[in-house]
């Protein structure tokens, strides 16, 4: 994808040669195509992924990156959670799907969603998670609120109301 040329090139530009993780929150080629190409010109320390493959050449390419890389990829089925140091603490908790099969629109209700916490702020990603992978994740997780989100499946209407 010619956007992570783009996104490597910006990242390199500002003397970052080095992920220390890289997150996918699901396989669809528009979360996964580009993830070669980071993993093959910049250096990941670690890589967490959901668990439902793609039959795709995006998906392919990706599990050949992390090959070449020598890179074992992390399935998250619960919470991982990772801490930066940018100045004040970065929180980040990666929650992997409770189910390992959904039956309906498997790979976006397997996304990952990562809440962040910096300082007193909160934002909340979610991949393109749908009603029954939002549903299961606010039912365990009870921040007060969140300052930012991202709405799941490129702001796709969702009847989740909580």
């Amino acid at each position: 994808m010619d956007d992570a040329k783009a996104l490597v090139d910006e990242l390199q530009a500002r003397g970052i040669n080095t992920l220390d993780a890289l997150i996918i929150t699901h396989f669809d080629k528009d979360h996964v195509g580009g993830e070669a190409k980071v993993i093959k010109k910049l250096t990941v320390d670690r890589v967490l992924q959901s668990d439902c493959p793609q039959d795709s050449e995006e998906y392919k390419d990706y599990k050949s990156a992390l090959k070449k890389a020598n890179l074992a990829a992390e399935t998250v089925t619960g919470d991982v959670n990772i801490t930066l140091t940018l100045g004040d603490s970065v929180i980040l908790t990666v929650n992997g799907p409770a189910k390992t099969e959904y039956g309906t629109d498997e790979s976006n209700n397997s996304s990952l969603i990562i809440s962040v916490q910096a300082g007193q702020n909160n934002m909340l990603l979610t991949g393109d998670a749908e009603d029954i992978r939002l549903g299961e994740f606010l039912n365990v997780n009870t921040v007060g609120h969140y300052d930012v989100i991202k709405l799941p499946h490129h702001g796709a209407w969702q009847t989740t109301d909580k």
